[in-house]
Order: structure tokens, then C-alpha cells, then sequence
């Protein structure tokens, strides 16, 4: 990939400082996160996007992962180290930009499904001219928006069409349920289905008699008749409602996070092929140690997904999960299949032990200890928590709560 100019949006803000005040108007408004209207919203993300130059610098100028390391590949060895320590530092503030930007136009979705595409390309554009996205970068971000609102017109076409429930649902799974009983809903990108545990399970198998049925109150899947994701939840489990919730986020995440996870494959190529081209010791074992902490990232980004659907559904007694690798059946190991694929030299497992296991089950503790400690000196609705929390890297919810918690002192000394 060749060097590109960085490319201005008039409408995004580029100012380094962050105006005085922001901080106490985001605590707030997310405080009255349940009862904010669209503009006060709107308000609420516009003071998250400052606030998160507050612990992630902005970059000057386009950062571009792959050149720098054609650049650092070419340089005598003495600057190599110097060259490594900052392309990291570079890259894991862009990365954490892209979190960022990810994270609030999921929300800004979540808040208004029908949201139109200037305000979520706004948010892109705060980020990547701050951040020194690529152009790449930046397209499939635009991409992902674009497909969220296709998929958004598709999904209230087909339901505003539908006249009879079970030809619907036969025309979105292939299976005949006549006669059985279905209620049907629109969602923001799938239509759900809710049905008995019976017909649940018919619809899992989709014709195949012998498929394993899993454990489970529901499931998200994709019509290839439709190109349109669709939910199934069982009546008959007692939290119909947040299953139902929970199986909606992932059909949303799924269509964003095809496009948001395209770009670092491209960066974990770039990689590879440089840490397989390099003889320095030092230099193999940062690229590869920056390899796994793509990865891991990705699995904690999972991690934070299903922690947040917990917290939203409640049920959090599935937290210690996230911890067990001796359960082949465990669902939330997400790391299972990279710890044996890079169990291959004492260098990999070293940076394994290190990265995928004590590092990433610290990140995780560390997040889920400072929320329960959070909770137990403050009164915070579960909603204000998914507000708060949902846009903020695990290995970030700890300063974010006590931000959240000063705040609260602050408040409360001025009002006695």
C-alpha cells in the first residue's frame, strides 16, 4: 500500500484541547442516560469523543502500520529498538481510537436505529482525523455504516411486507412451521422470531434431523434467501426478553464487525512478513508479541460484548466462564484455538503465557472487580452502566469508574 494524503472533513473537530467542562456535562448526561433525548444524546457521545483524547493522545498526521514497518525493516540496527518502541505506541493509540470509533457508532445505533448516516460518519470523522486513520481504514469504516443502513431498510421493508408470519419465517429459514405459534418483530438489523422451544429447535436444525441441539434459550443466524439476519427466541424460557435482547446485539455486531475487523488482517500480515524476514532476536519477538496482542484484543472485544449482554440480560453468574480453559465445550474461550496454534518454540510460549493468558485474565479480572466494587458504594442503573462501559476497552473500565466515582464525590461535596 502506497503513502496517502491525509484526507479533512470541515465538520470534524481537529482541536487538541479539551474544553473546560466536558468531563462533569458527560457524567451528567450519562447519569440521566435512560431519559436523554436525541440532542442531549447527541451531546453525551460529542463529550465522549473529546474526553477520549484525555488518556489517548491524537497522533500527528496519518499513522500508517505497514509502511512504518517497511520503514523500521530498513533501519540500522542500532535505531530499530527506538523505531519498534514507537510504532507500538503508535499503533496501540490508533487502535484504541478505532475501539473508540467503533464503539460509539454501535451506540449511536443502539440509541436510534434509525439514524442517519452523516451523524455516524461524523463520528469517523472526529476519530480517524484525530487518529491519522489511512484511507483504507477509513472506507471500511464508511462501508460498515452503509451496510448497517441497508441492512436497517431491509430488515423494515420485509416486516412492513410480511402478511403472514409462517411464510416469512419459511422464506427466511427454509423450514415450514404452518399452524405453529410465532409472534414476529422487527429489530434494528434482523427480524426476530419468537416460538416455542419446539419449534425453536426445528428452526436451529433447519432440516437436518441429526444436528445437536445446544443448551440454550435462542440463537442468531442469516437468511440466504433474505441476505438479512434473523433472531429465534424460546417463549417458554423465563427471560424471554433478554434473550431476545442479547441475541439482537450480536445479529448488530456481526454486520459492523465484518467490516471493522477487515483491516487487521491486512496488519497482521504486514506482521508476520516482517517478523518471518528479520534475524534480530528483539525485533521476531516484538512482532510477535504485537501478533498475539491483535489477537488477544479481538478475544477481549468478544469478552466485553458478552460481559455487556450479561450485564444487560443479568446474567452475570456466567462470568467465571471467561476463565476456564480445561471445558472443550467452553464457549467463551476465545483464545483456546490461538493458544494451541502458537504453542510451536519456547519464544511463542513465553509471549503466550504472557499475553493471551496473564495479561488477558488480568484485563478481564481487573474489569470485572472494579465494576463490583463500583456497585457496591453506588447507586448506578444497570443501562447507565452499558452506557459508561460499553464504549470502553476492558483494560479501561477501571479508570473510566473511578473518573465516574470522582465525580460523584465531587457532586456530593457541593451539595452538602
Amino acid at each position: 500500500m502506497g503513502f496517502e494524503a491525509p484526507r479533512t472533513d470541515a465538520k470534524a473537530e481537529t482541536a487538541r484541547d479539551i474544553p473546560p467542562g466536558t468531563q462533569e456535562k458527560y457524567l451528567e448526561l450519562l447519569s440521566r442516560v435512560g431519559q436523554l433525548n436525541q440532542e442531549a444524546f447527541n451531546e453525551l457521545i460529542d463529550a465522549e469523543m473529546m474526553l477520549s483524547m484525555e488518556d489517548n493522545p491524537p497522533l500527528s498526521g496519518v499513522f500508517y502500520p505497514e509502511n512504518e514497518l517497511e520503514l523500521i525493516k530498513g533501519l540500522p540496527a542500532a535505531e530499530k529498538g527506538p523505531a519498534l518502541a514507537s510504532f507500538k505506541d503508535k499503533l496501540g493509540r490508533q487502535r484504541l481510537a478505532y475501539a473508540y470509533c467503533r464503539a460509539l457508532i454501535e451506540r449511536t445505533i443502539e440509541q436510534n436505529p434509525d439514524v442517519g448516516v452523516d451523524r455516524l460518519k461524523y463520528i469517523e470523522s472526529f476519530f480517524g482525523n484525530n487518529w491519522g486513520f489511512p484511507e483504507q481504514r477509513r472506507r471500511i469504516i464508511e462501508t460498515a455504516v452503509d451496510r448497517y443502513q441497508e441492512q436497517h431498510e431491509k430488515v423494515h421493508a420485509l416486516y412492513e411486507r410480511a402478511a403472514d408470519a409462517a411464510n416469512l419465517v419459511r422464506g427466511l429459514t427454509g423450514v415450514d412451521v404452518t399452524g405453529e405459534p410465532l409472534e414476529l418483530l422487527e429489530g434494528p438489523v434482523s427480524i426476530d422470531i419468537l416460538t416455542t422451544r419446539t419449534v425453536m429447535e426445528k428452526l436451529y436444525r433447519r432440516g437436518d434431523a441429526q444436528a445437536a441441539i445446544p443448551l440454550m434459550d435462542g440463537f442468531q443466524g442469516t437468511s440466504e434467501t433474505y441476505d438479512i439476519a434473523f433472531t429465534v427466541s424460546s417463549t417458554e424460557s423465563p427471560e424471554t426478553r433478554e434473550v431476545l435482547i442479547h441475541e439482537r446485539e450480536h445479529a448488530k455486531n456481526k454486520i459492523l464487525r465484518e467490516f471493522f475487523d477487515m483491516e487487521d488482517q491486512e496488519l497482521l500480515k504486514a506482521i508476520r512478513r516482517e517478523a518471518a524476514q528479520t534475524a534480530d532476536p528483539v525485533e521476531k519477538r516484538t512482532l510477535l508479541e504485537e501478533e498475539l496482542t491483535l489477537h488477544r484484543d479481538a478475544a477481549l472485544d468478544r469478552a466485553k460484548d458478552e460481559i455487556t449482554a450479561m450485564m444487560r440480560d443479568e446474567k452475570s453468574r456466567y462470568f467465571d466462564a471467561f476463565f476456564d480453559k480445561t471445558t472443550p465445550t467452553n464457549s467463551y474461550d476465545y483464545l483456546r484455538g490461538l493458544r494451541e496454534r502458537f504453542n510451536v518454540s519456547p519464544l511463542h510460549q513465553k509471549a503466550v503465557q504472557k499475553i493471551f493468558v496473564e495479561e488477558y485474565e488480568s484485563i478481564i479480572r481487573n474489569a470485572l472487580t472494579a465494576r463490583a466494587e463500583f456497585l457496591l458504594k453506588n447507586n448506578f442503573s444497570t443501562e447507565a452502566q452499558i452506557a459508561l462501559l460499553t464504549d470502553v476497552p476492558l483494560e479501561r473500565w477501571p479508570s473510566a469508574l473511578r473518573h465516574l466515582e470522582d465525580y460523584f464525590r465531587r457532586t456530593s461535596r457541593r451539595s452538602e
